[in-house]
């Protein structure tokens, strides 16, 4: 969208009482907006927003009720985590091809398109003005998506806000739960995914640690149903997690500032030792020392896992 597009924008949204909003996010992120026009008569049908949000001042809350709709419901559900971010579409068309006009699917497509190619995108909100019975289906039964607003009934005004939490469902298990040739679901349909804090995650890193002999323990950590272990097909849950464990301890060895904390942890944790006493004798180390090294090397690994369970296993680095 262009500058000179905006009043006709304006218009548009003026119907739909959010005239106001889109001016103000025209102002502040132009680039976030889409044109639709008719190819036969180059005529404006539509037009629509994917704004990106990783921080919202009062005004910005204060300016649009949809992007405040959708910011209290993440951080109320499950807060950003470092460097990721909301996005918010937003859906205008003139009323003659509201529906399931082309346009409407044109939209839908290139908002869903945003949402699978964004990075770092933890929550995407769908907001849909007058939606009829077809895509309150589509997008909530067969998308998944859940309808978070409360519509005043069937005004001038009346829209539904669509939310879905990538980093519970990432973008290849939604694709596999999509329905395929009719069919209830899609192949390969996989558990929603678990979305902790740093601080819950490094937790049950440390938990997971002591329990590392014991699969069977193993199986009931949170950590089983995080992306760190769903990267990992063709393992049990528990196996994955445990293969994780014992390779971020043996990838510290790399770092030969960390050759001294690789070797207490592989100690207490790979070699069995019953206690940690007897683990700081079996490195000749004063007990101190052992467990200083011990807890350096436990926030290692958990720092290591948590930069994996951000960015996936391709951007996996230790140290």
């Amino acid at each position: 969208m262009r500058e000179e597009d905006v009043g006709t924008l304006l218009q548009v949204a003026e119907g739909a009482g959010a005239a106001g909003c889109v001016a103000f996010w025209a102002e502040r992120q132009l680039e976030a907006f889409r044109l639709y026009r008719r190819v036969e008569t180059g005529e404006p049908v539509a037009f629509s927003a994917w704004l990106r949000l990783a921080e919202l001042d009062e005004e910005e809350l204060r300016a649009d009720p949809v992007v405040a709709m959708a910011w209290g419901h993440a951080r109320a559900t499950a807060p950003l985590r470092a460097g990721e971010h909301v996005g918010v579409g937003r859906l205008w068309v003139v009323p003659s091809y509201r529906g399931s006009s082309p346009v409407m699917e044109v939209m839908l497509g290139r908002v869903i398109g945003d949402c699978l190619r964004s990075e770092r995108l933890a929550w995407s909100f769908i907001e849909m003005r007058h939606p009829n019975d077809a895509w309150v289906e589509l997008l909530g039964r067969r998308f998944g998506m859940r309808d978070i607003s409360e519509r005043p009934g069937l005004g001038d005004d009346a829209y539904a806000v669509f939310v879905h939490d990538w980093r519970a469902v990432p973008a290849r298990v939604w694709l596999n739960r999509l329905p395929v040739a009719g069919s209830a679901g899609g192949p390969g349909a996989t558990a929603t995914l678990v979305v902790l804090s740093q601080a819950e995650f490094a937790d049950a890193v440390r938990k997971a640690l002591r329990q590392l002999p014991r699969l069977d323990v193993l199986a009931a950590s949170p950590l089983t149903r995080t992306r760190l272990v769903a990267e990992r097909a063709g393992q049990s849950p528990a196996t994955a997690l445990g293969d994780l464990l014992r390779q971020a301890i043996d990838d510290l060895r790399e770092d030969p500032r960390a050759v001294k904390f690789h070797r207490a942890l592989s100690v207490t944790y790979l070699r069995g030792a019953p206690t940690q006493e007897v683990a700081a004798e079996r490195l000749g180390l004063p007990f101190t020392t052992y467990r200083r090294h011990l807890a350096a090397g436990i926030e290692r690994v958990c720092a290591d896992l948590w930069h994996r369970e951000l960015y996936g296993a391709s951007a996996y680095r230790s140290g």
